[in-house]
C-alpha cells in the first residue's frame, strides 16, 4: 500500500504523536509499504529527510511561518482551522504520491477535511487526546474530567494556558468544523476512554471507531549507564512534571507512608509548578531517556497517579517492558494497560490514603510485585505488541480501500 501519513509533530520535536507517528512510519515501512510522512516544519527544521525506509516532507503553513503567535516557538502546532497553504501542499504531494489510504494524526485533520472533498482518498484519523472536543486537548477542568464542552465555558478554561483572545479563537474553530468532521472515514481511538468520550460529546456513531492501543517493544535495553546517582531502594514516577499527571496526590500519599524506600520523580518541569523537596524525593528534571531506561531497571515498581483521562500513556507500557509493577489510577488509557491485581494496582484518582495503601502493599510484598511485574511483561507482549496492533491498523486500511474501490 501507499501510505500517506500526516501528522503535527514529527521527530526532533517532542511529544506522544511524534514518536508514534515515526515509530509506526517505521515499522509500516519494514512491512513492505511505501511510506510517505508529511509534518509540520519550520526555520531550523529539515524540509525533507529519508529515513531507513520512508521520506519525511515538513510543510510550513501560515501558522507555521508566523512563530511569535506561539507560547513555545519549537511546538507550532496546525490551530483547528483549515489552512489554505497546507492544503495547497498536501494536494500536491497526493497528486504525486497517489496514496491508497490518508492517515492523520492531530489537529492537521481540519486541511485535510478540504482535500477529502477532492481526492476520493481513505481519510483516518488516530485520537491520541481529546483536541476534537477541548482546545486544551485534555477535557480536564479543576482537578477533574471536564462533564460539559460548551463554547463560554471552554474558552473561560483555555485562556489561563493560551490568552483569551487564542482561547476564543481556537473554540470557536472547533465549534464551526465540527459537522465537517463526518468526511473522517474512520478514527482511531488509542483507548476505550478516548473513543467513549469522543462518542459522547460529538456522536459520531460506533462503527466509525476502533480501538488500537499503542503498539510497545517488549524489548527495552539500557544500551549505557548513565552517570546520574539513583537511589538503592526506590519506587519510580515518569511523566511530565503538572498537575494533571497527579504529582502533589503522590506526593501526599508516599509522605504518609513513612517508609525509607525512596520515591524518585523524572520529567519535565512545568513553570510556576513547585513542590516541597526532602532527602526522600527526588526529582530528576529532563532527563535522557538512558536515565528513564535505568531508573526502570533499578526501581521496585512503578506509579502512574494521573487525575486526568491519560488517553493511553506509554510510561505504564515502558514500566510493563521492564518488568515492573504498575500502581495506577483507574481512569483513562490506564483502565485498559494495567489489570487490578495481576500486572499491578488500580485507584481511584485523586484518593491520596487509596494511593498510599496500593504503595504500601507493594513495598511490604516484594515477591508479590515482582510477580505482577512478570505478569505485566507478558502482558505486554501478548496484548501490545506490535505485530498484533500493527495488523489490526493494516486490516483497517485494506477494509476501507476495498470500501473506496466499490
Amino acid at each position: 500500500m501507499n501510505i500517506l501519513m500526516i501528522s503535527e509533530f514529527f521527530p526532533p520535536v517532542l511529544g506522544g504523536i511524534a514518536v508514534h507517528v515515526a515509530s509506526l512510519a517505521n515499522v509500516l515501512a519494514n512491512r513492505g509499504h511505501k511510506i510517505r510522512v508529511l509534518a509540520l516544519g519550520w526555520k531550523g527544521l529539515n524540509s525533507y529527510e529519508r529515513k531507513n525506509n520512508f521520506e519525511i516532507f515538513r510543510i510550513s503553513g501560515l501558522f507555521q511561518k508566523t512563530g511569535f503567535i506561539y507560547g513555545n516557538k519549537n511546538y507550532r502546532f496546525h490551530p483547528p482551522i483549515h489552512d489554505p497553504i497546507v492544503v495547497k501542499r498536501v494536494g500536491e504531494h497526493i497528486r504525486e504520491f497517489h496514496p491508497d489510504i490518508i492517515h492523520c494524526h492531530g489537529w492537521v485533520v481540519f486541511s485535510l477535511l478540504r482535500i477529502k472533498k477532492i481526492f476520493n482518498v481513505p481519510l483516518i484519523l488516530t485520537l491520541h487526546d481529546y483536541g476534537l472536543i477541548c482546545p486544551t486537548r485534555t477535557v480536564f477542568k479543576d482537578s477533574n474530567t471536564c462533564s460539559e464542552v460548551e463554547l463560554n465555558k471552554c474558552i473561560l478554561c483555555c485562556r489561563s494556558k493560551v490568552g483569551l483572545i487564542k482561547a476564543h479563537a481556537m473554540c470557536r474553530a472547533l465549534l464551526f468544523n465540527k459537522n465537517k468532521l463526518d468526511l473522517v472515514d474512520k478514527y482511531i481511538a488509542v483507548s476505550n476512554d478516548v473513543k467513549e468520550i469522543h462518542k459522547q460529546f460529538l456522536n459520531i456513531p460506533d462503527q466509525k471507531f476502533e480501538v488500537v492501543h499503542n503498539f510497545f517493544g517488549s524489548e527495552v535495553q539500557v544500551r549505557e549507564l548513565s552517570n546520574v546517582a539513583l537511589p538503592d531502594d526506590f519506587i519510580l514516577f515518569v511523566g511530565a512534571m503538572k498537575p494533571e499527571k497527579g504529582i502533589d496526590v503522590l506526593i501526599q500519599a508516599y509522605r504518609k507512608l513513612n517508609t525509607k524506600v525512596k520515591l524518585v520523580i523524572i520529567g519535565m518541569k512545568r513553570a510556576g509548578y513547585n513542590f516541597k523537596k526532602d532527602e526522600n524525593v527526588v526529582f530528576l528534571e529532563n532527563q535522557p531517556h538512558s536515565v528513564v531506561l535505568e531508573a526502570w531497571r533499578k526501581c521496585r515498581f512503578g506509579v502512574v497517579p494521573s487525575i486526568w483521562a491519560d488517553p493511553c500513556p506509554t510510561v505504564a507500557l515502558e514500566a510493563m517492558a521492564c518488568g515492573k509493577a504498575v500502581v495506577a489510577s483507574d481512569i483513562g488509557g490506564l483502565k485498559d494497560i494495567v489489570v487490578h491485581d495481576e500486572t499491578g494496582l488500580l485507584v481511584s484518582p485523586g484518593d491520596v490514603n487509596a494511593l498510599m495503601e496500593a504503595m504500601k502493599i507493594l513495598i511490604e510484598n516484594s515477591g508479590l510485585a515482582e510477580e505482577m511485574g512478570r505478569r505485566g511483561y507478558r502482558r505486554l507482549k501478548r496484548e501490545f505488541s506490535e505485530e498484533k496492533l500493527i495488523s489490526k491498523i493494516e486490516n483497517i486500511y485494506q477494509e476501507l480501500i476495498k470500501i473506496t474501490k466499490c
